[in-house]
């Protein structure tokens, strides 16, 4: 892909400027872009977080240790094996307004807050999900406040630095034709800021618990693997993200108001 993409990109920059320059080639019969496909532009002040999702395996002793080939259904391919062992990678966006109430206006070290709803309904719905990046399924979108938890911890205050220890946990489920899906993750995470400058410097977060039910094909039948396994999901703070991590998050896709500003249903 990588070497057909290099051969179109070779072939575009040998035209003349004048054919590739916006609205230099208009397709015949061609209707205007609706507004409504455009990608989504990160909003203004909100921070991109890289986020990782891995599946895993356990050795005879009960140690994590890397997916292998025994650990899927038979038949599956080696490239499948290969893609299926892999980190698959998503992004998160944290508004502005959210990240800043992360940070405790007065803190005292042992205080302990909970994180801001949204935040929390944010995670849980969209980037908890053990088959994101393996299947185009998303799963526990309907996920309440009540199936999930997390708190901020106060670890460390200076006059210039404030440290926080995230902690909590999810007990994500929904039922599937086959047999449940379910993910149930212990959270722990650290944030520092830069109080003088009043930003965010670290924000990492891991997920980390076993799943099962998980993941599932277009049909919604279940594929690669049965039973439980752990399931490891890591959240990395991008300072300075590139414009292809600027790309929209999977969960933003399909309705960017309920992915960025989620509301809480009734509990169940």
């Amino acid at each position: 892909m990588v070497k057909w993409l290099r051969e179109k990109l070779k072939a575009l920059e040998g035209l003349p400027e004048a054919d590739r320059a916006p609205g230099a080639v208009v397709l015949p019969g061609a209707s205007p872009v609706d507004p409504k496909r455009l990608a989504l532009a990160l909003p203004d002040g909100a921070l991109v977080v890289r986020v990782y999702n891995r599946h895993l395996g356990r050795g005879p002793d009960g140690a994590l240790r890397y997916a292998v080939g025994e650990d899927y259904l038979p038949g599956a391919s080696k490239a499948d094996l290969e893609r299926y062992a892999m980190a698959q990678n998503d992004f998160m966006w944290i508004p502005e307004k959210e990240w800043q109430g992360l940070v405790p206006p007065d803190p005292k070290v042992g205080d302990r807050h909970a994180v801001p709803t949204s935040f929390l309904l944010r995670l849980l719905r969209f980037h908890l999900d053990p088959a994101r990046g393996f299947t185009e399924g998303a799963n526990f979108t309907r996920s309440t406040s009540a199936h999930g938890s997390l708190d901020l911890v106060v670890e460390d205050v200076t006059a210039g630095t404030l440290r926080l220890a995230l902690e909590g946990k999810a007990e994500l489920g929904q039922p599937e034709r086959d047999e449940p899906a379910t993910y149930r993750p212990a959270l722990r995470g650290r944030i520092d800021v830069d109080r003088a400058r009043g930003v965010l410097t670290r924000f990492e977060l891991l997920a980390l618990g076993d799943a099962s039910g998980l993941p599932r094909d277009a049909n919604g039948k279940l594929a690669f693997r049965v039973g439980s396994y752990p399931v490891g999901i890591a959240f990395d703070l991008l300072t300075a993200p590139t414009p292809a991590e600027r790309l929209h998050p999977r969960g933003a896709r399909d309705g960017p108001a309920g992915y960025l500003e989620p509301k809480d249903k009734a509990k169940p």
